[in-house]
């Protein structure tokens, strides 16, 4: 099962990607996030002959995690993620 659902995407510049259609409102799995580096996260784009695209995100700039809430909002060079905890 995949613990997370990205519900929302905010980029820098103003202007959403594709990819960032594709991912909205999907669940997913964080495969790896590091302050520093590219992070990776395993997505549900509705691809039922493959499964879950592994999608990478541009260099992690910061990652706050409210518990009480069940969120993790990742600040990426392009990019700001909010990732909410399913179930």
């Amino acid at each position: 099962m995949l613990p997370y659902r990205i519900t929302e995407i905010n980029a820098k510049s103003g202007f959403l990607k594709e990819v960032h259609h594709s991912i909205l409102n999907r669940l997913c799995q964080i495969l790896s996030l590091e302050i520093g580096q590219r992070g990776w996260l395993l997505v549900d784009v509705g691809d039922t002959e493959f499964g879950p695209h592994r999608i990478s995100i541009s260099r992690i700039s910061s990652i706050c995690e409210d518990h009480e809430n069940n969120e993790i909002l990742i600040e990426t060079e392009n990019s700001i993620y909010l990732l909410v905890k399913e179930g």
